[in-house]
């Protein structure tokens, strides 16, 4: 599968919105929060064209229980997917491409805390998303047809300014 990363779209926001609208249906009654994170949440940044969610819930017991009704608003439950204490449901379209991600966590826990601060920290500095978007872009010329390559590339840039953005974060998030 080819990897695809386009400039930023603002109906990404509303993509979100909307998918947001759908799954109260099915979390209903679960005390939870939702959020939209990655590059899709981040004016100006381009990405690959998938609405990437955080999920924080109070308990993980409870939110497997919902694995059927998530099943029917098309979200295939993946289990921990490689991370210890992550629910991991994706979200294909006809074609078999991924258009929406949901990554659950407990409230508390620190990848709760390190995706929200990198997503807020990349919206607050503009340098280091620009940085971030031109990346992304190279990558993806670079390694069109393997997403394991493409995501290796991100990584050092994504460890390091997320050590910044949880460090920013904790301290108030600090504006210009």
């Amino acid at each position: 599968m080819k990897v695809k990363v386009v400039e930023y779209s603002a109906t990404w926001k509303q993509d979100f919105e909307n998918e947001k609208a759908a799954l109260a249906t099915v979390l209903d009654g679960l005390e939870y929060e939702l959020h939209h994170i990655g590059s899709t949440a981040i004016e100006g940044v381009s990405a690959r064209p998938i609405i990437d969610m955080l999920l924080l819930v109070q308990d993980l017991d409870e939110l497997d229980k919902r694995r059927s009704e998530i099943a029917v608003a098309n979200y295939e439950c993946l289990g921990e997917y490689g991370v210890v204490g992550r629910r991991y449901f994706r979200k294909l379209n006809e074609e078999g491409s991924v258009t929406h991600k949901i990554q659950a966590f407990i409230r508390s826990s620190g990848d709760a805390l390190r995706h929200l601060a990198f997503r807020d920290y990349l919206i607050y500095n503009r340098n280091a998303a620009s940085q971030y978007s031109r990346l992304k872009s190279e990558l993806a010329i670079e390694h069109p047809y393997n997403l394991d390559a493409y995501n290796r590339g991100k990584d050092p840039f994504i460890k390091r300014v997320e050590s910044e953005a949880i460090e920013w974060y904790e301290n108030g998030k600090p504006t210009k």
